[in-house]
């Protein structure tokens, strides 16, 4: 499937499908819908997804330069051996989510609900984290690297503070013992 020239906005969904070895770029898929989708060594530049629908959506091996997630909808959706740099998720909802072995770079993540999600060997670097509450998250081997972290719930159990290398952490964020 073309999926450049399938999307068209609201009125687009997608369900059960799989997009493999694809470059995607310059889509405009504002209020679409995508469920049950895998996209799979796909990279992904200039795209929004605003204001989308992307439950149970899987993203595996893929590449993210410029993406917007803006008011989206990501719950158990699951970002597997990815990267993403220079990309916007925020005013989102991601619970149940999963993280793994996933890069995060000059990325913004603000007001996103990560409740109960799960991050594994996630490397984050050079972006800022606002408003993320990881208090009920699973987490393991989380590292920071000249992030900005505001008004953040970080738990010390699973995100150990000298794992945040030369990150700058406001006084609302605090550490938490769960």
């Amino acid at each position: 499937m073309d999926l450049q020239s399938s999307v068209y906005g609201p009125q687009s969904e997608f369900r059960d499908q799989t997009f493999a070895d694809h470059i995607f770029k310059d889509i405009d898929a504002y209020g679409s819908s995508w469920r049950n989708c895998i996209f799979r060594d796909a990279n992904l530049t200039n795209i929004n997804f605003t204001g989308c629908v992307l439950l149970n959506t899987r993203f595996i091996n893929c590449s993210f330069s410029n993406v917007s997630f803006f008011h989206g909808d990501l719950r158990s959706t699951v970002f597997e051996d990815c990267s993403l740099k220079r990309s916007y998720i925020g005013l989102a909802s991601a619970k149940n989510s999963i993280w793994s072995n996933t890069s995060i770079n000059f990325t913004t993540l603000l007001d996103i609900d990560i409740q109960f999600s799960a991050w594994t060997e996630c490397r984050i670097a050079k972006s800022h984290f606002i408003r993320v509450d990881f208090a009920s998250s699973q987490i393991s081997s989380l590292k920071f690297r000249q992030t900005q972290i505001i008004d953040c719930r970080l738990p010390v159990k699973h995100i150990d503070p000298r794992e945040l290398t030369d990150c700058y952490v406001d006084q609302q964020s605090f550490f938490l013992e769960v």
